[in-house]
């Protein structure tokens, strides 16, 4: 939404407040606590800084006590301490306050935070419903040779991995990953956790292509 930029936050409060007939009372101090926006809550909102708007027009939708809030990149263009706040702000209200949140965006790190179910669209055209997992991470470990990788993936009773060549990938979290290492004592080329979204989302969109060329 638009807010009065020459307006203070209190002032911009009290007339979306009046406009919208919300009896906001307590609620709006929880707010200001939530966003951190007391401190300048009688300051124009013009020399705010990209964050702190952002914040203010989250503030004005979320006074309403509404039950679902669509998004649009909610933290496109601002620094990552402020992109940060927004996310920990959005997770945590929608846990405290049961709010259904629709995000649309390309930060798929985000989209994984926030989100329990993930729809992954190309130009528009669906192409698969995930279920973002929130505990457990995928780790790609790569082996000096597949035989190794083999041999290793033998002695993993109890974990959850699948193997790749000479890559064996991992699923669990940090703590399961170091227990599985310190198990094995393995010799490892390389680590690296990967992104679970980013790796569906080019899956699908490989298999997207695949079927358009066979169809063709």
């Amino acid at each position: 939404p638009n807010v009065f930029p020459e307006m203070t936050l209190r002032e911009n409060i009290d007339y979306f407040g009046g406009l919208c007939r919300v009896d906001y009372g307590s609620y709006t101090e929880e707010l200001l606590d939530l966003l951190r926006l007391r401190g300048v809550q009688h300051e124009k909102v013009k020399t705010y800084s990209s964050g702190m708007k952002q914040k203010v027009c989250l503030f004005v939708v979320l006074m309403k006590k509404p039950q679902v809030c669509i998004f649009d990149e909610p933290t496109a263009m601002l620094d990552p301490k402020s992109a940060a706040d927004i996310r920990a702000f959005l997770s945590s209200l929608r846990k405290r306050r049961k709010l259904t949140l629709l995000i649309s965006g390309h930060n798929l790190h985000e989209m994984e935070t926030l989100c329990d179910r993930v729809i992954l669209l190309e130009h528009g055209r669906f192409l698969r419903q995930l279920k973002s997992e929130k505990t457990a991470k995928k780790y790609r470990l790569e082996f000096s040779d597949e035989a190794e990788a083999k041999k290793i993936l033998s002695r993993s009773d109890g974990y959850s991995v699948c193997k790749s060549g000479k890559d064996i990938i991992f699923s669990g979290n940090g703590a399961q990953l170091k227990q599985y290492l310190v198990t094995l004592n393995p010799d490892i080329v390389d680590l690296e956790q990967t992104d679970q979204l980013e790796d569906a989302f080019l899956e699908a969109c490989a298999d997207e292509e695949k079927n358009e060329m066979v169809n063709d």
